[in-house]
């Protein structure tokens, strides 16, 4: 019955449920990788919203999510293992997850910087604590004029070792960009998501620096 759940799952649009103040989505009609960019109105928050699943979960699916239930922040002060180093100006320090959001508009940078083009990736591990996430958030911040750029797509990986991962969703930076400079890719699962490790990787920076605001995951 799980595996024919899954694959009734596998097929299913994602819900393209956001989280920014006056932000609509669009629901994705053409190819799994396609995805929506909304920006509200007179507002610097970007969100890039999957349309559809990417890969095979069977093996890590929750419960049916009800996001009607108040959201539970799972990654909050969850520490985390980056796969190279922070640059100096802008160390880690934990702020990926200390529940401070970047504003760079009053001059609140509470981002972590990467210096060079290399890919990034983020893994969490939640131990013996068992959550069903159904969204998974995550922050960047863009200022061409000093070279901090976004990074090519995101995507979302998970496992119950630590050693052998499952991809489960990619996000794709649009080529054409609303003007703005933090932007938020947002993934939004059709039912929870159990596993054990958690890695966002940000592949491809397309700047000289990249910049990670705040990763959230929740549930409900």
């Amino acid at each position: 019955m799980k595996k024919l759940l899954a694959l009734l799952i596998s097929a299913l649009m994602l819900c393209s449920l956001v989280s920014c103040e006056s932000t609509k989505t669009e629901d994705g009609s053409s190819s799994i990788a396609e995805i929506t960019s909304d920006v509200s109105d007179g507002g610097e928050e970007n969100v890039f919203v999957q349309s559809k699943t990417v890969d095979a979960i069977q093996g890590y699916l929750g419960k049916e999510i009800d996001r009607s239930l108040k959201a539970n922040a799972v990654f909050y002060e969850l520490p985390y293992t980056l796969s190279r180093p922070a640059s100096e100006s802008d160390p880690d320090n934990g702020r990926l997850t200390d529940g401070l959001s970047c504003d760079v508009k009053y001059g609140q940078f509470s981002y972590v910087g990467f210096d060079g083009k290399s890919p990034v990736s983020v893994t969490f591990d939640t131990g013996e604590s068992v959550f069903d996430v159904a969204d998974i958030s995550v922050g960047c911040v863009r200022i061409s004029q000093y070279g901090i750029d976004l990074p090519q797509s995101v995507s979302v990986e998970v496992s119950d070792d630590g050693k052998k991962y499952t991809l489960i969703s990619t996000l794709n930076t649009p080529k054409e960009l609303e003007p703005g400079q933090k932007y938020t890719y947002y993934f939004s699962f059709p039912q929870a998501i159990n596993a054990r490790y958690y890695r966002v990787n940000f592949n491809n920076p397309m700047g000289d620096t990249l910049c990670i605001d705040e990763i959230m995951a929740f549930e409900y």
